[in-house]
């Protein structure tokens, strides 16, 4: 039985009209002297976009595509595949159920980054196709505040004694992760930070846009001494524990200064910590930056025009009109 052919990446772009028939040869010249491959060679010289190639690969290797923007991640999963493998094949863990892992990736044809995939999580592999900006966007979001976590608390006993803790310096541990937690929250335009304590391990939530995240989940046993820093910084009792309380301060970070509130909770497991950022200047909330698209972003500008235009036409009218 004859194997049906699949067309190729470069007839996919040629029949939706994205390249010219000399653009495909041009990139196929150049692939036949660097190895590269066509798609990448494209993108890099500017004649197609990398949602364009995207948009063909899924079609042509009957992979899903998915917009990583927006999604929220569990830490968990997304440090299964550790950093500086993520990085070096751009991609990213975005679900896992049982024994096999969705992986994002810039180039779903990569069967060594497959590879590596399996072999350091020993799990299967389901590929969905993003494009590069978006992974990488999404490696500096769900890495950053989870890999410096790890960081730091990997220089705090569990033995250490939460007064002692709260009480030493500047370069000590828990300080760092409090400094870490608040000025990646900051550098997120995070509205709130929440501390929660669970039975077992400690919830680090940052709301953004409205959203509600998982950022961090720091081991149980850190959760008092996290606790009383943010209380010393706030000017809050330590040792109240069974009282709701609130305190505030003041901190620069990520070249903005904020007015940080903070409140506690006594809850099951300890107590929770919320913490409102005020940034003093306001958050630069202009049409460019809330989130539209660029189809979106052109239509409600043209609104906007014949608004005015038509405005001002009434405003001429109503001049002669007296």
């Amino acid at each position: 039985m004859a194997q049906t052919q699949h067309p190729r990446i470069g007839d996919l772009l040629l029949a939706r009209g994205l390249v010219t028939t000399e653009q495909l040869r041009e990139a196929t010249e150049q692939q036949k002297l660097t190895g590269r491959r066509l798609g990448d060679i494209l993108v890099s010289t500017g004649k197609i976009t990398p949602a364009d190639l995207m948009d063909v690969l899924s079609e042509r290797l009957a992979i899903p595509k998915i917009t990583i923007k927006g999604l929220i991640a569990d830490p968990e999963v997304v440090n299964i595949i550790p950093l500086p493998i993520a990085k070096k094949h751009r991609l990213i863990a975005l679900f896992r159920i049982n024994e096999r892992l969705t992986v994002a990736m810039a180039d779903p044809l990569d069967v060594v980054a497959i590879d590596e995939v399996r072999f350091k999580t020993g799990l299967m592999v389901n590929r969905v196709i993003a494009t590069p900006e978006d992974i990488e966007a999404a490696i500096a979001q769900f890495y950053s505040v989870a890999d410096n976590v790890d960081r730091v608390i990997g220089d705090i006993s569990a033995t250490a004694s939460t007064a002692t803790i709260a009480a030493t310096g500047e370069d000590a541990p828990v300080v760092r992760l409090v400094d870490v937690l608040l000025t990646e929250a900051i550098k997120q335009k995070a509205s709130d930070l929440h501390i929660e304590p669970d039975e077992n391990i400690l919830r680090v939530r940052f709301r953004v846009d409205g959203v509600l995240r998982e950022e961090a989940l720091p081991p149980a046993h850190m959760h008092a001494a996290v606790v009383a820093r943010i209380k010393v910084m706030a000017g809050m009792d330590v040792s109240e524990k069974r009282l709701p309380q609130d305190g505030r301060f003041s901190m620069e970070a990520a070249g903005r200064s904020v007015d940080l509130r903070v409140s506690t909770l006594p809850i099951v497991h300890g107590e929770k910590v919320v913490i409102r950022i005020l940034n003093r200047l306001g958050w630069d909330m202009n049409l460019d930056n809330i989130g539209m698209t660029s189809a979106q972003l052109t239509f409600i500008r043209g609104e906007l025009r014949a608004t005015r235009i038509r405005s001002s036409m009434h405003s001429r009218w109503s001049i002669r009109s007296r």
